[in-house]
């Protein structure tokens, strides 16, 4: 059994209109001292809107492949603007040390303003993970994907 931690930082203003904020996340292993694999992301030197959010109720564990490692998915949106467009988007996928990823752009909804699609790039790294792995981080994306304002 492993034990995954997602935090955030608070946003960190340094009185000049810059400001930063961290996301961590951590995989312990049971029974043992080290981090099997940690995610550091951050938005840095922003002179506008700072957003990095755990989007909640991402996360899931999973043994798609039935080979009895756990994979764990989550996903968070990150941006650094002004205006009203849509977040940056990330999901991350591990099953043990292998790290996949999709990264692009959130769905945003505006009303009185219509649907503003947005963008999914799917990481090399799911090239090499069973065929399972790419269907369900893409059904979790689109789950996840769309933001909505006014609505």
């Amino acid at each position: 059994m492993n034990h995954l931690v997602i935090t955030e930082t608070e946003q960190e203003n340094t009185g000049d209109g810059v400001a930063s904020k961290y996301l961590y996340a951590y995989d312990f292993a049971e029974g043992e001292p080290e981090v099997l694999w940690k995610i550091n992301d951050f938005i840095k030197d922003c002179m506008v809107d700072v957003t990095l959010e755990y989007i909640e109720n991402s996360l899931s564990v999973t043994d798609l492949d039935k080979n009895g490692v756990l994979e764990t998915t989550f996903l968070y949106k990150l941006s650094c603007k002004g205006d009203v467009s849509p977040d940056g988007l990330k999901l991350i996928m591990h099953e043990g040390h292998a790290k996949y990823a999709i990264r692009g752009v959130m769905d945003l909804d505006v009303t009185g303003f219509g649907l503003q699609k947005g963008e999914m790039v799917i990481d090399q790294s799911f090239s090499k993970a069973p065929a399972e792995f790419r269907k369900y981080a893409i059904e979790r994306w689109n789950k996840f994907k769309l933001e909505r304002i006014g609505n």
